[in-house]
């Protein structure tokens, strides 16, 4: 992912869902020649947010599908074939080119082993698709008092979503890991401390 398509990703008339296909989608699947085939069932199931109890609560149809594409196409992301019809019902099976995908930074098809942003542990970089929390995260947040520090791949993917949604936002690797400390305390409950704290609480008020 480079600086230009980041930059188009933030465009306010993107949806988020618009975003996510192109993040999580489009992007890694196209090849190294910058082609991607819409598979509109592969799509749905990129798509579909699960509950709690992992049931769907959202799941695009094709209209909706076919919507999301036009805005990535709408901002110059992704460009249909020339055997594509602008009117058509739907693009399934559709060849998309993404051009900005060529234009620098990390070729499509392939993954970067390492942060493509950082060369330092202090220096600054954006959001991106491939990033994770560092060797550190797992101390770190036992010694803020995260009792459980593990994740699931929504959670990680939300909040990777949700920031590189906003490119201007760039943090060094430790911040990156307190924000996402952050969002996982407010997900996973109190801290050891806080609960410590409760428990006094509550006796006190019994006796």
């Amino acid at each position: 992912m480079n600086l230009q398509e980041l930059a188009l990703l933030d465009n306010r008339f993107i949806s988020h869902e618009a975003r996510s296909l192109y993040i999580f989608e489009m992007r890694p699947r196209a090849n190294t020649a910058g082609h991607y085939c819409a598979d509109y069932n592969r799509i749905t199931a990129v798509l579909t947010v699960l509950g709690r109890d992992g049931r769907p609560v959202f799941t695009p149809d094709a209209h909706r599908i076919t919507g999301y594409l036009r805005e990535l196409a709408a901002v110059g992301l992704i460009t249909a074939g020339s055997a594509a019809a602008s009117d058509q019902p739907d693009f399934h099976g559709t060849d998309f080119l993404l051009p900005q995908a060529l234009a620098a930074g990390t070729a499509p098809g392939q993954t970067p082993g390492r942060n493509p942003f950082q060369s330092g542990e202090n220096r600054l970089f954006p959001m991106y698709p491939e990033w994770e929390p560092s060797p550190a995260f797992r101390l770190a947040a036992r010694r803020a008092g995260l009792i459980d520090p593990s994740f699931d791949e929504n959670e990680l993917a939300e909040f990777v979503t949700y920031w590189m949604c906003r490119p201007n936002m760039l943090a060094s690797v430790t911040q990156w890991d307190h924000r996402f400390l952050a969002r996982l305390r407010q997900t996973h409950g109190l801290t050891a401390d806080r609960k410590e704290i409760y428990r006094e609480t509550v006796g006190l008020q019994r006796k």
